[in-house]
């Protein structure tokens, strides 16, 4: 059974939570932003009380200021002892929330980043592409 005044109470939460806009909690999904989409699809998530959380993409297509609030949502996930996995493409959002990272390929580690700022794009970048970017540009 569904008791509509404890939905109610747990929607205001979430949305004062993560700083949604919408006036109401009929509001259909695709009349926020983007980037207030994406803090309702999370708020679905947290509903659950999940211990790990997996995001993909968290950030694509939100604007600069839903960036930083998702951001700041998942370190706060991670302080508050929640596993956080994030699939993401843009190196600049794995050096600003995360412990570690792990490189891909091909279905299998190819590297472990283990501590902040050792992330770097074109280290991520060799180890994704298996190393045959070392081989065109030896450089790096």
């Amino acid at each position: 059974m569904i008791h509509q005044k404890e939905e109610q109470k747990k929607f205001a939460n979430l949305k004062q939570m993560l700083r949604i806009k919408s006036d109401s909690e009929h509001d259909p999904i695709n009349s926020p932003s983007g980037g207030n989409q994406q803090k309702v699809f999370l708020a679905r998530w947290l509903n659950t009380d999940a211990d790990i959380l997996i995001f993909d993409n968290p950030t694509q297509g939100v604007d600069v200021g839903a960036k930083a609030e998702i951001y700041q949502l998942i370190l706060q996930f991670a302080q508050e002892g929640k596993t956080v996995i994030i699939n993401t493409l843009e190196i600049p959002e794995i050096k600003k929330v995360s412990d570690r990272c792990v490189v891909l390929y091909d279905g299998a580690v190819a590297k472990i980043f283990s501590q902040r700022g050792s992330c770097q794009g074109f280290r991520v970048l060799r180890h994704r592409s298996a190393g045959r970017c070392g081989k065109l540009y030896p450089g790096l």
